[in-house]
């Protein structure tokens, strides 16, 4: 008697394009509840203060330089917003 090789159904795990084009959301996206919520805005950053962000990062793995930049703008608007 020979080995059969097992058939198995066909791959019910999404390709890869399913899974990008479904797209993530940073941890500050939990608080939106629709898009309606957010404004989207593209910068420049000088190549300096890229990397010095990027070594504040090596402390905080797992985060991400948007959801850094988006503490820091919150951090920003606190302290501007406080009575003198």
């Amino acid at each position: 008697m020979g080995v059969k090789k097992k058939e198995f159904e066909k791959d019910q795990t999404p390709s890869i394009e399913q899974v990008i084009d479904r797209g993530g959301a940073v941890a500050a996206d939990k608080e939106a509840s629709t898009e309606k919520d957010w404004r989207q805005f593209n910068i420049r950053l000088r190549n300096d203060l890229s990397r010095q962000i990027d070594q504040l990062l090596l402390d905080r793995p797992g985060l991400s330089k948007t959801v850094w930049i988006l503490e820091s703008i919150n951090e920003k608007i606190k302290r501007e917003m406080k009575p003198s």
